[in-house]
Order: C-alpha cells, then sequence, then structure tokens
C-alpha cells in the first residue's frame, strides 16, 4: 500500500504454502486478490505528475478507496474467523502475517474514513497522519490535570503545515489495584494471631457474601449475585470508601470507616489487629485513586493488566465506523516525550465542543429560558444526538455515561442543538446487555438503525484494531451488536424518524422503576437545572465558543534533521496564508504605500515559503536525514541556508529602521506608532524567531537531553541500518550457495 511493510508482507503472502482445505483455500484467494487490487490503487497515487506532484485525493477517490478497503478488510477477518473458529490456527505464520497486514489496512482506513476531501491532501500525507503520532515537549514540564481515571496534560498539536488540535493526553493505564492488595493483605495476616489471619484470608469472599445478603446494588441499580468477582468486591469495596472520603472531605480514609464498612460485610474486625487495620489502611489510601478501582466499581470487572486509556480511542473508532465521530470527541494513540527524555504512551483527546455545564453551572447563562421547547429543529437536533449516542454507548458498553460526561452544544439563540460525549474510557468490558439495558433505551433513530444493521462483525473487529482490546471484548462487542439488532427486529427498540426526535420527552421516555436510561439523566439536568439557573441568572448571554490556548509542541524524529528545516520553511508558508496567526498575501498585496524594506523582507519570505518543493527535486534529498554524522547533499542545506540568510538580513534591516523611527533600545521594546504599523511589526518578529528556531535546527543539539535523543535517534537509525546490511550479506551468501 505504498509502504515497505505492507508490500513486504504481501510479498510474503503471496509466496506462502500452507495446508489448507478448499474453503480455506478460496478465502486466502479473495484476500489476496483483494489486497493486489487496493496495492496497484495505493501506487497510482504515489505516481508523481509531470511537475514532480502527487496527486490529492477527491470525493470520488476517498469513496473508492473506502471501498475496496474495506472490501480486503473484511477477505482478511473472514479467513482470521476460520482459521480461530474451524481450525484454531493463530499464530501460524500465515495467520500472523494477514493479522499485521490487518492493522495496516486499519489504520489507513481509520486515516481516510476521517480526511475531509476539502483540505485536497495526497494519499502520502493522509497515511503519514494517520500513524500513532509522537510529539516532543522540549524539556518543558506542563501542568498536568487531575482526574478520577488518570491525569490529563493539556497540549496542542501542530503538524509541519502549522495545522493544530488541541486536547488532553491522557497517560497509559492499567487496572492494577488487586495485586497491592493482596500484597497488603499477606502482609496484615502476618501481623496477626491465627484467628486474624483466617478473617482475613476469607475476607474478600466473606464481603461478597455480605454484599449479597444486604442486597448491594451496582453501579446500574441491579442487586449483585453469587456470580461476581472478587476483583469487583475489592473494587466495590474502594469505591465506598473513596465516596465516603469524598464526602466527608478528608485527605485519607479514617480506619474507623474501613472497619464500619467490612462489619457490615460481615468481617470479623474484632479479631483483626491494630497493626495489620494499619497495614490494611495504607494500601486503601495509595489505591482509592488507582486506574481500575472506580471502573470495576461501575461492575466492568476487568482483570489486572487490563489497558484503560485508549478505550477512548477504540469508542472513536466505533463513532467512525457507524459515521457519528461528532458525537465523541475524538481521541487516538499517541506517544509524547517528557521533560526528561522519556517516551509516554497514552492516549489523546482533542477537547469536547460544546459547554461544560455540570462542572460549569455559570454557563447556564448562555442558554435560553426554555431550550428545549422554543424551537423543534434544535431540539429534533439534540434528541437525535441523545438517541444516537445511548446506541454508540451500548454497543461499546460505556457504563459511565451522565450528565458530566458530555458536552453541551448550544445555538446562538441559547438552544441545544446536540451532545457530545467526553470520557470514553469506561467502555469494552466482556459483559453482554441485559434485557433490562436494552428495554431501557427505548428509541434508536432511522440512520442509526440502518448503520447497525449493515455492519457486520468483521468490520467491527476490523475496526477495533489497533486499540489494545483483549479478543474477548471484542468478541463481546459483536455479540451486543447482534443484541441490538435482534431487539431492533423484535420491535423491543422502536425506531424513530430522523426528523420526529423532537417528540421524545419524559412521558414516553422514561424508564421502568430501577431503570435509568440517557435521557432520564440528561432531561432532567437541560430542563431542572436550566430554569434554576436562569431564575438565579436572568440575564441570557450567546455563547461563543473559544479555543484554549495551550503549549505548542511538534515531532521528536524531525527535529535536527532535514525535515526539521522543512518545518520551518513551512512556517513561513503558515504566516504568508494565515495558517498560523499572520498576514494573508493577498492582503497585503493590496496593501497601499509600503516601504521598501518591508517589501525586501515579503519577498524573501515568500522564497522560504517555495524552498521545500524546491529541496525535495534535489537528487538524494531524504526528509529525515539526520544532520549530524549523515551525508546530506551538499546542495539541499546550501539552497536552505542561502534562503533563510537572506531572510535574516531583510527581517533586522526592517527592524532595524523602526527601532530607529521609534527610539527603540531593543526589538523586545520596539512598538509601532498605530495599529496598522504594530501589526507589520509583529510579523516581522514572527519571521525573526522562525529564522533563529532554523539556526538552532541547524547547529544541532546542544542541550543534555538535546545530545541524549539526539544520540537515542542515531543509534535507532544505526541499527535499522545493521538489520539491512546484515539482510543483504545473508541474501548474497546463500545465493552464493545455490
Amino acid at each position: 500500500m505504498a509502504g515497505k511493510k505492507f508490500k513486504e508482507y504481501l510479498e510474503k503472502l503471496s509466496k506462502s504454502v500452507f495446508p489448507a482445505d478448499e474453503e480455506e483455500q478460496n478465502l486466502y484467494k479473495e484476500y489476496i486478490t483483494s489486497l493486489r487490487d487496493l496495492n496497484r490503487k495505493m501506487d497510482s497515487y504515489y505516481t508523481e505528475d509531470e511537475k514532480g506532484d502527487l496527486p490529492t485525493l477527491d470525493e470520488n477517490g476517498k469513496k473508492d478507496f473506502l471501498n475496496d478497503l474495506i472490501k480486503a478488510a473484511k477477505a482478511g477477518e473472514a479467513f482470521l474467523a476460520y482459521g480461530r473458529d474451524k481450525k484454531n490456527e493463530k499464530k501460524t505464520p500465515v495467520y500472523e502475517m494477514i493479522d499485521k497486514l490487518q492493522d495496516i489496512l486499519a489504520k489507513n482506513f481509520k486515516g481516510i474514513k476521517d480526511y475531509n476531501p476539502a483540505s485536497k491532501k495526497t494519499l502520502k500525507e493522509i497515511q503519514t497522519e494517520s500513524k500513532s503520532t509522537t510529539i516532543d515537549l522540549k524539556g518543558k514540564y506542563i501542568k498536568t490535570l487531575g482526574n478520577q481515571q488518570s491525569s490529563r496534560i493539556p497540549m496542542t498539536i501542530y503538524d509541519n503545515k502549522g495545522r493544530g488540535k488541541t486536547g488532553v493526553f491522557t497517560k497509559a493505564s492499567r487496572v492494577q489495584f488487586k495485586d497491592t492488595f493482596d500484597k497488603a493483605l499477606e502482609k496484615a495476616k502476618g501481623e496477626c494471631n491465627a484467628a486474624g489471619a483466617a478473617e482475613l484470608d476469607k475476607m474478600l469472599a466473606t464481603m461478597k457474601n455480605g454484599m449479597i445478603a444486604s442486597k448491594y446494588k451496582k453501579h446500574d441499580y441491579k442487586v449483585v449475585t453469587d456470580k461476581i468477582s472478587h476483583d469487583y468486591v475489592l473494587g466495590a469495596f474502594l469505591h465506598e470508601l473513596r465516596m465516603l472520603r469524598d464526602v466527608k472531605k478528608r485527605a485519607t480514609v479514617k480506619s474507623d470507616d474501613m472497619k464500619r464498612l467490612m462489619r457490615n460485610w460481615g468481617v470479623d474486625t474484632n479479631q483483626i489487629s491494630g497493626k495489620a487495620m494499619s497495614t490494611l489502611k495504607s494500601a486503601v489510601d495509595t489505591l482509592l485513586d488507582s486506574p481500575g478501582a472506580e471502573i470495576n466499581g461501575h461492575h466492568l470487572e476487568l482483570p489486572d493488566g487490563s489497558r484503560l486509556d485508549n478505550r477512548n480511542s477504540a469508542m472513536s473508532a466505533v463513532a467512525r465506523l457507524l459515521d457519528v465521530p461528532h458525537l465523541l470527541a475524538k481521541s487516538e494513540n499517541m506517544k509524547y516525550v517528557d521533560e526528561n527524555g522519556n517516551v509516554v504512551e497514552g492516549t489523546f483527546m482533542e477537547f469536547g465542543k460544546g459547554i461544560d455545564l455540570i462542572n460549569n453551572p455559570d454557563l447556564y447563562k448562555h442558554i435560553s429560558n426554555s431550550p428545549l421547547v422554543s424551537n423543534e429543529k434544535a431540539r429534533n437536533s439534540f434528541m437525535k444526538s441523545l438517541v444516537d449516542l445511548q446506541v454508540l454507548d451500548a454497543l461499546c458498553l460505556n457504563v459511565d455515561r451522565h450528565s458530566g460526561n458530555v458536552m453541551y452544544q448550544v445555538d446562538k439563540d441559547g438552544n441545544f442543538v446536540g451532545v457530545q460525549g467526553i470520557d470514553n474510557d469506561s467502555s469494552f468490558a466482556r459483559n453482554l446487555l441485559r434485557e433490562d439495558q436494552i428495554k431501557s433505551m427505548r428509541f434508536i433513530s432511522a440512520d442509526m438503525a440502518s448503520k447497525l444493521k449493515s455492519l457486520t462483525p468483521s468490520m467491527l473487529k476490523f475496526a477495533l484494531r489497533g486499540n489494545g482490546l483483549e479478543d474477548e471484548e471484542i468478541d463481546a462487542a459483536c455479540k451486543r451488536l447482534k443484541q441490538l439488532k435482534d431487539a431492533i427486529a423484535k420491535k423491543k427498540i422502536r425506531v424513530i424518524k430522523n426528523d420526529k426526535c423532537y417528540g421524545i420527552d419524559d412521558s414516553n421516555s422514561a424508564p421502568e422503576k430501577g431503570e435509568h436510561n440517557i435521557f432520564s439523566q440528561i432531561l432532567k439536568d437541560v430542563q431542572d437545572v436550566a430554569r434554576e439557573r436562569r431564575m438565579d441568572n436572568p440575564t441570557f448571554v450567546p455563547y461563543t465558543e473559544k479555543t484554549p490556548t495551550l503549549p505548542k509542541v511538534s515531532t521528536l524524529e524531525r527535529r535536527f534533521t532535514v525535515g526539521g528545516l522543512i518545518d520551518a520553511a513551512e512556517k513561513v508558508d503558515g504566516l504568508l496564508n494565515n495558517k498560523i496567526k499572520g498576514f494573508r498575501l493577498s492582503d497585503i498585496d493590496k496593501f497601499g504605500r509600503r516601504s521598501n524594506e518591508f517589501t525586501y523582507m515579503l519577498d524573501a519570505a515568500k522564497i522560504v515559503k517555495d524552498l521545500p518543493d524546491s529541496v525535495k527535486k534535489i537528487p538524494g534529498f531524504k526528509s529525515k536525514n539526520l544532520l549530524t554524522g549523515d551525508n546530506v547533499p551538499k546542495e539541499v542545506l546550501e539552497t536552505l541556508d542561502l534562503g533563510f540568510d537572506n531572510l535574516k538580513q531583510t527581517i533586522t534591516t526592517y527592524l532595524g529602521k523602526k527601532m530607529r523611527e521609534r527610539r527603540a533600545a531593543t526589538t523586545e521594546t520596539l512598538e509601532g506608532k498605530n495599529k496598522y504599523e504594530q501589526s507589520r511589526i509583529d510579523f516581522a518578529k514572527s519571521l525573526l524567531n522562525i529564522v533563529n528556531d532554523y539556526e538552532a535546527i541547524r547547529r544541532g543539539p546542544s542541550t543534555e537531553k538535546e545530545i541524549k535523543m539526539q544520540n537515542k535517534l542515531t543509534d535507532t537509525r544505526i541499527a535499522e541500518e545493521n538489520k539491512i546490511m546484515k539482510k543483504k550479506a545473508m541474501e548474497i551468501a546463500s545465493g552464493m550457495k545455490k
């Protein structure tokens, strides 16, 4: 697929010989044929025209590619399913190769599905952007935002053309509370007499029986049964203690609270020594906010080691598949390099669109007196988003959707027009939907019903690839898909026309006693609470969404490389085209009189803007060649240096003239006589910052951290080159033997 790995696997697969029955052989041939067709099409988009440019992907091209991708994806998943279900062959070389090919296809599917043809990108650009991102914080420490499940790092990521996306990075987190508690339990047993040790030994089993006897209810309001695991019991224990701690506004749990809860669930705490209770308390204090404890309190019962953060990106993948990506804050797997040079895995989630009413109640001033009544069209849009979101949550088994886990979207008149789900990591357990969960859903839009009907288990599995889910979790999602389809066919869930969703209200959406759904939670907040807030603040203020300003970061691999120098040149292009704050070329050309110095600077900037296209045509150019120790074509560096040197000289001349006119001692203190002149001075300073950055990249690493990171990249490159040389040597030796 115009990618080395893809072509390598495809070639190996084409030459593979393996025992196969007729059905398996047919599946194999179908897959190979679809991959070859796809590869030919991909290659055509990697063929340059007479000018050396690659073709961009238009609307028809996107549809064509998606159809071919889906055809290949389905054939691959069918082959893998046959090997798993019929032959129990998952680890043979052929099946492992197909598994890797499907991962590559899944990344391409994600990129092309998200692609907007209006942006006119080449296939190469789309495929590059679909890969996992690695960003470098350049030694900066960034403040984290606290959360029950994980800490979050706010950041804005920019590509080399100045396009940015703003959100939060969540470090990779895993369920990891059971092992810690078990170790504390073992230590506590050694601090008791025989009776106390015996009581601790059966503690979780006793608590389980106590929960059943007291008819303890899960997060979904259902009474626990003997089917609950000890992991769930521990999760619920921690959940109750955290709730008690937070209500009483304490920093830690009190031993008396812990003892009281244990006694309520049948544990004889009188047999347990004070020292042992202290050991358990220390463990509990450590675990109260640990990843997984809260989720297992929500009855997902995930085993220790399960990855949590990337369930956000898994839900985004399903939303993309169902053509409702707008229902969730977009998430993707990502890595970043922290202030100490360590590579950190995790998930990047873009900021949700809308207003956070639950955590920022003062924002109710932006909604009208009757936000769900006054405008039928707006109400329909809002209710349809709720209808579709609850189906998406059911398919992905998101157990933590509530009023605070959505962003509320409003129009200029203060009407609710939609919601967007955030914090989607409490999802994708092995559980199936219960009958009462299906029944409480009530409605599904015609659009969503149609999408579910056409969605196959193989495509759902394909879309979820690369998101860190276990096979059992993906299989459970496929079973829930069947449950939803059956419920719609049997009319347990009512299909409602897309333009008739405004008719949903409390009377026809209310769940039966003991049940709850998304309507019962959100309608109450946006109607009842909204009225209360409007009484407190009767003045309506139209809402204008603003993008948060956060630290700017870029990709580590391109720093101190020819690619990094190209990035600097493309930032100039960004300034000239208003991609970053600056002028538009067309606007500048319309300006009346301007000094020769400003004109020379502008002309020099235009030259730098065109440098990326110029150097890419120089023989031997490679965008990721390292500047240190590599044979970079001399003409490449000379061309870039000449352009930036000329630009720096014209900037210095222009700013020098302005400093003399305004009698400023430094560029920092230089101010224009009016807004018009100030905008030009700011433009020149922005250009100068880019030039300074170019020169820093050109000089190479200077700080200890930069040198360490550069050495690591160099070592990685050398290791890869050695592998290639070793492979070639083996091929030559093999040929000589023959």
